[in-house]
């Protein structure tokens, strides 16, 4: 009961500072694939778009809402698991059950635990927009409770859940899991050998693989062309490029890039920023007293594997701290910390109010103060109440011509894009190809489903690995043609691009009042999103500005170069491309 009450009042804390609508990132393309039952980025997170498209029935706000109560419901129900999971060290400290302790610390420890998981920033802004992580968390902590169960109760059932709890989330974030399972494995073999071991390894090997089974929603959705339909895997070599994720194979040649002290040293921070310093000293504490006993070392081991395997993934992929995607990562290591501190707190409050009771009372207190600190710091900083910034910049972007053919460059906006045109079939008369997707497997025949007229010069483009000038002024004088402006977009292309609201038109004569057009474009975005506090909010449109102030010095186009310069600095003053931008527009200007 205290477990159910525990991610119930989770539940509607991250309810209330749920987004209405997508968030930036990952988002809104997840929105896509689960609404439209679609595929999402490799490795094609098949479970969370089955799951969180039964979420889309809720009569309750936008269907992008719906699908982030999926997050919300998955976080709370995570944070439950950490109760759990400090009730079962607690036990396996406390065997006898002769504990000093006070009945009230048997609820108190681990829900201070649990709270102290739940309201970090780390999980908490998984709860609040629609991300894998949360179902991730979810997934390894309930493998988790169900090892320490078949271990404790000594009941086989328990070790054939936990492989099929694998097996489906290998269907959710197979890196996160690959991460997790050297500790898993660890403290399955650390047992003594047990009679009918071969039947054991079988029925993991069975179990682990129906989970797995759920992979086979990717080859069944993609042959249904989805709008969201990340490489289309409907055969087996796509399949297999969409599961290893290949397509993202170089940030791990990315990530060198960086020093291996800011990589570790900054997941390490983001660990214990997220948990607290007092926090995390308890939590170690809490490691410590498994080690320390003989017979709680292999539960010390599965603890202490999970999380520095965890810490791991920054040294692979690398670290960004203003990141929400990397604080999800890290989401494993902040949650698998916190059942220690349960422990930790019951044992160590149970011993004090037997012997010095005004420093245990000090210590529950010290408890109780931790899940307020993190409530009023950490749980904060999550709040997306207000966020239409996303949604309202690709309904601007779209709303600036008829008939049109979109050219995108970024992710952003191509999933912003398919998150409309999945749920509300906004602007059916405008066409949308994504660039750098032309070169991916089975994007172009995806766009031969869509628009047929566009297939021949579509595999010419992903042959040339890039837009050609002579086809866009045939299709110019079919329809008008917009571009999204990219650094590596052509000069001569670049050239006859020109201001059209919030993207380019290709081919159009410059006038003052296609200039004002866009500057009041500009304007109508901020007025519909308000002032931009939120951090990622922030980057996208620092970065957009920064783009047009490129595009803008190039032209020799000095007031529209200023105009967007100034709004740039104001998002990211401290971005060291701006300010090398702003002394290439300074030489423009001076000449």
């Amino acid at each position: 009961m205290a477990a159910f009450l525990v991610g119930a009042f989770s539940f509607i804390c991250y309810l209330v500072l749920a987004g209405p609508t997508f968030y930036w990132l990952d988002s809104s393309e997840l929105v896509a694939a689960s609404w439209g039952l679609g595929v999402a980025h490799p490795p094609g997170h098949a479970l969370p778009s089955l799951v969180a498209r039964i979420f889309c029935y809720l009569p309750l706000g936008t269907i992008a809402f719906r699908i982030t109560l999926a997050s919300a419901a998955q976080t709370a129900m995570a944070t439950s698991l950490v109760y759990l999971l400090s009730r079962e060290l607690i036990a396996i400290l406390n065997p006898q059950n002769d504990s000093p302790a006070p009945r009230w610390l048997d609820y108190l420890a681990p829900i201070s635990a649990a709270l102290i998981a739940g309201f970090s920033y780390s999980l908490s802004f998984q709860a609040v927009r629609t991300e894998v992580y949360a179902l991730n968390l979810l997934l390894l902590l309930a493998a988790i409770l169900f090892l320490l169960r078949w271990d404790r109760r000594q009941d086989r059932r328990y070790l054939f859940g936990a492989a099929f709890i694998i097996g489906l989330a290998l269907c959710n974030h197979h890196f996160l899991v690959f991460l997790a399972l050297p500790a898993g494995l660890l403290f399955i073999l650390w047992r003594k050998r047990e009679k009918g071991s071969k039947h054991k390894v079988l029925g993991v090997i069975l179990f682990g693989l129906l989970g797995l089974a759920t992979l086979s929603y990717l080859p069944l959705r993609a042959r249904q062309t989805p709008v969201a339909n990340w490489g289309s895997p409907s055969t087996a070599s796509r399949l297999a490029w969409v599961v290893s994720a290949k397509a993202f194979q170089k940030a791990v040649s990315n990530a060198s890039e960086k020093s291996l002290g800011q990589r570790s040293f900054g997941a390490l921070f983001a660990v214990m920023g997220g948990v607290g310093p007092i926090a995390s000293m308890l939590g170690l504490a809490g490691l410590y007293l498994l080690w320390r006993r003989r017979r709680s070392q292999r539960h010390a081991a599965l603890f202490s594997g999970v999380i520095l395997f965890n810490l791991t993934g920054p040294f692979l992929i690398g670290f960004d701290p203003f990141n929400p995607d990397a604080h999800g990562y890290l989401s494993v290591a902040v949650a698998t910390l916190c059942p220690p501190i349960g422990a930790f707190i019951h044992l160590a409050t149970g011993i004090l109010l037997k012997r010095m009771r005004a420093v245990g009372y000090a210590l529950a207190a010290v408890a109780v103060g931790l899940v307020i600190y993190q409530g009023s710091t950490q749980l904060i900083r999550s709040d997306l109440r207000g966020h239409w910034a996303a949604e309202e910049t690709i309904r601007l972007m779209l709303d600036q011509s008829e008939k049109a053919l979109i050219f995108t460059s970024y992710y952003g906006t191509i999933f912003n894009y398919w998150a409309l045109k999945t749920t509300a079939d906004l602007r059916p008369d405008i066409d949308v190809v994504h660039r750098n997707f032309l070169k991916q497997p089975g994007y172009v025949e995806d766009l031969n489903t869509r628009m047929p007229a566009l297939y021949p010069l579509a595999t010419r483009w992903a042959g040339k690995g890039r837009l050609k000038r002579n086809d866009l002024d045939v299709l110019r004088k079919e329809r008008e043609i917009l571009i999204e402006y990219d650094l590596n977009i052509p000069k001569k292309t670049m050239h006859r691009l020109r201001p059209s609201g919030l993207l380019m038109a290709y081919r159009e004569k410059l006038t003052q009042k296609r200039v004002q057009k866009h500057r009041q474009a500009v304007a109508e975005l901020y007025a519909a999103i308000g002032l931009p506090l939120e951090w990622e909010t922030r980057r996208a449109l620092g970065w957009w500005h920064f783009l047009w102030t490129h595009y803008a010095c190039h032209r020799l186009y000095t007031p529209l170069a200023r105009f967007h310069l100034k709004s740039a600095q104001l998002l990211s003053p401290k971005a060291d491309r701006l300010k090398r931008l702003e002394k290439q527009c300074r030489a423009v200007v001076a000449q």
